[in-house]
């Protein structure tokens, strides 16, 4: 319940510059002495919300990491800073996803580093509801996934 009323906050909330500004300052903040994530945080600053918040969400930087870590420990301060961006990234899924025809299932795979306790937790509800904080980056190509899993285990 908690969750669904956060989402449903964040969802209603409308992106203004100040928004971005204080995003912008918490990440320099958090960033401070990481050359090359203050150089990426400049240019969001700059350039957001363009190209898109999906192409800022999967490039390879302190976005997706600050968004899932928030969204997985429910992080209320920084999903509160984030949130015009989450909504944002949450609205073009939906439209990107509105935009697709599905003639048959699509097979997307996730690869996830865990303990192997969570891992049996899992296992033991299949066929049951899985439910998560998060948004998951997904990939057509198992190999790109495997990739993933490999990396978070190490």
């Amino acid at each position: 319940m908690y969750s669904q009323l956060l989402k449903e906050i964040l969802l209603e909330d409308e992106y203004d510059e100040q928004q971005k500004k204080t995003l912008v300052n918490f990440c320099r903040d958090h960033y401070a002495g990481n050359n090359s994530e203050l150089k990426i945080i400049d240019e969001f600053e700059q350039k957001y919300p363009e190209p898109s918040d999906i192409w800022w969400y999967t490039r390879e930087c302190f976005l997706y990491r600050m968004v899932n870590k928030a969204l997985r420990t429910q992080d209320i301060e920084v999903i509160m800073k984030m949130g015009f961006f989450i909504r944002g990234l949450h609205q073009h899924i939906e439209q990107f996803h509105s935009q697709q025809i599905y003639q048959r299932s699509l097979i997307v795979y996730r690869g996830q580093g865990m303990a192997q306790t969570e891992f049996e937790k899992i296992y033991s509800n299949k066929g049951g509801l899985l439910a998560f904080n998060s948004f998951l980056s997904t990939s057509i190509v198992r190999d790109v996934s495997s990739r993933f899993a490999h990396v978070a285990r190490d």
